[in-house]
């Protein structure tokens, strides 16, 4: 038995077979579950930066379901987009109705197209994607190269529902004709033109009533249909766009009209009736429906006032949000409707999904003035939106089902592809000049191989810059990714176009090799040491900038913000610390005062001035080492219990603010500890600091107090049970990078600090066998290379 005929058996089975409980056939039921109608949403990707990260919380729900748009054959864009949504709904198991177009007409798909397309497909669901395929959708209009085309449509849509079925284990077939009146859809490009000698071979299958004429009187879905054992969804897009062609003003929903447009009550300009779709095509067959998009036309008339429907909309007072409310909600009221003789709920059981179409964007059939189709323009209709998908029916049950479920972590497409779902990567931070530029001895010697590797560079990056590069990439063992740490050492305002330009471009041509890089531009802004320093205004422009090249001129390399976590802000001893005098009226010293006393104190937020906002960071970072108990450094003391979990949490007597919670937890961004490690003073260079003068008169240069130091440390780091475990407490750590590093520090009046972790062979075994252990639930949580 082949996989098509056993997909039919089972559909059979489902169907017929009065001893089997399933209602449709199984890859449906997957989706559709038990009982209710799932809610998805329609989206421009391009508002969202191509990710769902935010997208719950603007929504106020999580969609079960998104659509996407593409062309078959896929292009390179196409897969771009891919690559940047599906690991985040993938790792949230959630459905895509992907709607591939052949704008090259259907004799572009062959079967090779759709051989390949399946086995794309067949990539991304193994990693967790569920595909409907709404393919070549509206066939039946007059709009697009595949309309009235039946015979060849038919061919090509059983074409790609067997290869679907033989080729993926999940994914389904959704046939999507446009459900409004008007047809044939005379004057459309792609009309299929049945009058006179030439008419195509089609005009016989579209001509139903066989008077000779494609008409109104003409069947618009059967000619279209591909046949129950091939198709295993029906749907269609039902939107309230008004009431009388051409669109624009801003009309209430006529009573019942979701209802009536689904059963055929709405007919055509002719008199003609609209055939009932959902009783011939999803009741009748049994066959699970979508409403693929939905949602009710408010028209902002902001590009051409002249318009005349906006004559009628500016006049009469139909631009305000209370008239906005009363038109999207009286269209809810009808879509997710629950009881009555013409609710969703009573009258189409079958409906199983309803995606609202939450775009605000041009319609040319509006006069290109701005339609605002969304459910979150502001919190009233955002609340009442959800109150309405919130409604329970009689008996208590949840019908419209969003994604209510625990959370799987994500954080976006290009970040996904480089974390461990449950596990953080270690990486190192070396001085890249003691290994000859190279990492080939740096796993056998350190232990462990990394998943990271740090890097820091000048920009503009210098002609060193690049050679440094050049040795160390091309010496690159395993795949780790890079953390690069570009600074701005002659200032922001050389950070120039062509100076971003320039840093893109070299960091694409490493991704083309196999790198993935991680962008942490000008760390520790908020700090007074470096030329870069609290100057928030053009340290964000700067960062958005880079930001947006970034993701224009690179498929996955990623930006970080890392700022100082510690006491002490704003640092005002440092060469670079802002002088904001009582009163100041700068820019940058009114963004500083968060608390606006007028002064730029310890008061103040040592973070949020500094922010360049969610739709730039991908990652948080923070570099969190043991210098020791207090200011200044040098003394080899034993880290306090549980600093770095309160250090990452905040409070304490300056009331610092907990940088895990407010820009990693409640954003979901994933956060990097980009250096950690514990001082150990060798005391080698000025024994009398008063430091080393301690350290000697305690015994406290010793191998043993070295692994007190170190192991205490890393415990509290790489601590996997427990309220304050870096695992439990910080889930939202991915990354932790050793400072793998021994080197002269003027911090400790120029005496060798040894941060390293294989000092000695007790210090490296039993660093190594804290990254090996598991949790008491069986996690190996640390991963390396």
């Amino acid at each position: 038995m082949n996989a098509f005929v056993g997909f039919v058996s089972l559909l059979y089975l489902c169907v017929v077979a009065p001893l089997v409980s399933c209602a449709f056939n199984p890859r449906v039921e997957r989706v559709t579950g038990e009982y209710g109608v799932q809610i998805g949403a329609a989206v421009e990707w391009s508002d969202w930066n191509y990710s769902t990260r935010n997208i719950p919380n603007v929504f106020g729900f999580g969609p079960r379901a998104y659509v996407l748009f593409t062309v078959i054959p896929f292009t390179k864009d196409d897969l771009w987009v891919m690559s940047q949504l599906f690991p985040s709904m993938g790792a949230k198991k959630q459905t895509v109705i992907l709607t591939p177009e052949p704008y090259e007409g259907l004799e572009s798909v062959t079967d090779e197209v759709v051989q390949e397309t399946v086995e794309i497909l067949k990539g991304w669901e193994d990693r967790g994607v569920t595909f409907i395929v709404r393919f070549a959708h509206e066939m039946n209009g007059s709009w697009y190269p595949w309309c009235q085309k039946p015979t060849l449509f038919i061919e090509k849509f059983r074409l790609f529902a067997e290869a679907l079925r033989a080729g993926t284990q999940y994914a389904t077939m959704l046939w999507a004709p446009n459900l409004g009146p008007g047809y044939p859809y005379k004057n459309g490009k792609y009309e299929a033109k049945c009058s006179g000698e030439n008419a195509p071979e089609d005009c016989v299958v579209l001509d139903t009533d066989g008077d000779g004429k494609l008409t109104a009187a003409d069947d618009m879905f059967s000619p279209y249909w591909p046949g129950d054992d091939y198709v295993d969804w029906v749907g269609s897009s039902l939107y309230w766009w008004g009431t009388v062609y051409p669109w624009g003003e801003n009309e209430m929903p006529s009573p019942q009209f979701f209802y009536d447009a689904l059963v055929g009550n709405i007919k055509q300009e002719t008199g003609e009736p609209v055939p009932d779709f959902y009783f011939t095509y999803s009741e009748e067959k049994n066959i699970a429906m979508i409403i693929t998009e939905t949602a009710a036309l408010y028209n902002l008339c902001d590009k051409d006032p002249d318009t005349e429907a906006c004559k009628v909309n500016i006049p009469d007072g139909l631009i305000n949000p209370e008239f906005e409310f009363d038109i999207k909600s009286t269209w809810w009221d009808q879509v997710f409707s629950l009881e009555g003789s013409t609710s969703t709920r009573e009258m189409f059981p079958n409906i199983r999904m309803i995606s609202w179409f939450n775009v605000r964007k041009e319609e040319q059939e509006a006069g290109g003035n701005t339609i605002d189709w969304t459910t979150y323009a502001d919190q009233d209709l955002k609340d009442a939106f959800l109150a309405q998908i919130s409604l329970k029916t009689e008996d208590g049950k949840e019908y419209w089902i969003t994604d209510k479920a625990k959370k799987t972590q994500s954080f976006g497409s290009r970040v996904d592809r480089v974390v461990e779902r449950d596990g953080v990567l270690v990486g190192a931070s070396v001085e890249w000049l003691s290994w000859n530029f190279s990492s080939k001895a740096i796993p056998n010697k350190i232990g462990y191989t990394p998943k990271s590797y740090s890097l820091y560079t000048y920009l503009p990056l210098t002609e060193f810059d690049k050679t440094t590069m050049q040795k160390i990439f091309s010496n690159l063992t395993g795949s780790p990714s890079i953390i690069i740490t570009p600074q701005p050492f002659q200032g922001l305002k050389k950070v120039t176009a062509d100076a971003i330009k320039d840093f893109v471009s070299t960091v694409r041509k490493y991704e083309k090799n196999g790198l993935t890089f991680i962008v942490r531009f000008a760390p520790e802004m908020n700090g007074s040491w470096f030329p870069w320093a609290q100057s928030p205004t053009e340290y964000i422009q700067a960062f958005r900038l880079i930001s947006d090249a970034l993701r224009s001129g690179t498929e996955y390399a990623t930006m970080m913000w890392a700022p100082v976590v510690g006491l002490g802000y704003p640092y005002p001893a440092g060469q670079y610390a802002q002088q904001c005098d009582k009163g100041s009226t700068s820019r940058d010293c009114k963004l500083l005062d968060t608390n606006g006393d007028g002064e730029f104190t310890y008061l103040d937020d040592m973070y949020s001035p500094y922010w360049p906002g969610d739709l730039y960071v991908d990652w948080i970072g923070a570099a969190l080492s043991w210098w020791g108990k207090a200011y200044p450094w040098g003394e080899n003391e034993i880290p306090g219990d549980e600093y770095f979990y309160d250090s990452l949490l905040g409070g304490g007597a300056e009331e610092t603010p907990s940088i895990y919670k407010t820009y990693s937890e409640e954003k979901d961004i994933a956060m990097v500890i980009t250096e950690t490690a514990a001082m150990f003073n060798l005391c080698d260079n000025d024994k009398k600091t008063e430091a080393c003068v301690a350290n000697i008169k305690e015994g406290w240069i010793t191998p043993q107090h070295e692994f007190d130091i170190k192991s205490t440390w890393w415990k509290q780091v790489y601590s996997l049970d427990g309220f304050t475990s870096t695992r439990k407490a910080f889930p939202n750590i991915k990354m932790i990078s050793w400072l793998e590093v021994r080197r002269t520090d003027a911090e400790v009046k120029n005496n060798t600090i040894d941060w390293t972790t294989y000092s000695t062979t007790n210090i490296k075994e039993s660093f190594l066998k804290t990254l090996n252990r598991k949790s008491n639930d069986g996690v190996r949580y640390w991963i390396t290379g």
